[in-house]
């Protein structure tokens, strides 16, 4: 028995003339994004090419047939965002029950193909929360072209359960009352330091400075096979473990 994924979304279109199902068109959809499918007409012929196997592996319907790339995207574009997005999160939350023991990394996207320059281009960046151990995003939102990614960093920390989970920002989001947000959720940060922030920055090393890290890790980085002439990079990150931090989370 097939599961429905998308029972959440209400179909809009004239159900006495439908041919296709709702969960079949947008479970393709899905596919195809998760395929890295260029659009909905590569969708579309992948699908086709696979009719048996999604069929046999109870993932497709297909009572009509397959839907070509147009229908995809006139269902997709109809259907109510806000439905569509309440469906995919009850189905990322049956795959992450808990963000607990995970590590969840806060880095804003710029969305491929957009032109910042284009008329009328809004949502060109996206503020994304991914969990790097099943490579699935667990929040995102947009950032208003006029602001930056720390005016929306907060909202989307409040929509995840972060007890236990240890939260990475880059040093964009080095901000006291980020730390204290991520505190009060019940997890963990890891914060970038860089010259933007030269005092606390200065402060950190000095604390550090006088340790012996508990571990190093070594890793090299070659150039690609088009590119040989680039030199291996060595990189040596040294990990210390400090209590007594209080000099600096008070900065």
């Amino acid at each position: 028995m097939q599961i429905e994924i998308f029972s959440k979304v209400k179909d809009p279109r004239d159900l006495g003339k439908v041919k296709h199902e709702l969960e079949d068109v947008l479970r393709m959809a899905l596919i195809g994004v998760l395929c890295d499918c260029e659009d909905c007409d590569d969708i579309s012929d992948m699908v086709t090419d696979r009719e048996e196997e999604f069929k046999a592996a109870g993932l497709l319907k297909l009572s009509n047939g397959v839907p070509c790339g147009d229908t995809i995207l006139r269902v997709v574009e109809s259907v109510n965002p806000a439905q569509l997005r309440a469906s995919l999160d009850c189905c990322r939350g049956h795959i992450i029950e808990s963000l607990c023991g995970n590590q969840v990394i806060i880095d804003g996207k710029k969305l491929r193909g957009e032109n910042p320059r284009s008329p009328g281009c809004h949502g060109l960046y996206i503020l994304n929360a991914w969990v790097s151990e099943t490579e699935i995003c667990v929040a995102e939102k947009p950032v208003d072209g006029k602001t930056n990614e720390l005016t929306v960093l907060p909202s989307v920390l409040s929509s995840l359960w972060l007890t236990g989970a240890l939260v990475s920002v880059d040093a964009m989001g080095t901000h006291r009352n980020i730390a204290e947000q991520i505190m009060l959720q019940g997890g963990d940060y890891l914060m970038a330091l860089k010259d933007n922030q030269p005092i606390l920055k200065g402060l950190t090393e000095s604390i550090f400075s006088s340790t012996t890290p508990i571990s190093v890790y070594t890793t090299e980085e070659k150039g690609t096979e088009e590119l040989r002439r680039e030199p291996v990079q060595l990189w040596i990150r040294h990990f210390w473990n400090r209590r007594n931090v209080r000099e600096v989370a008070r900065s």
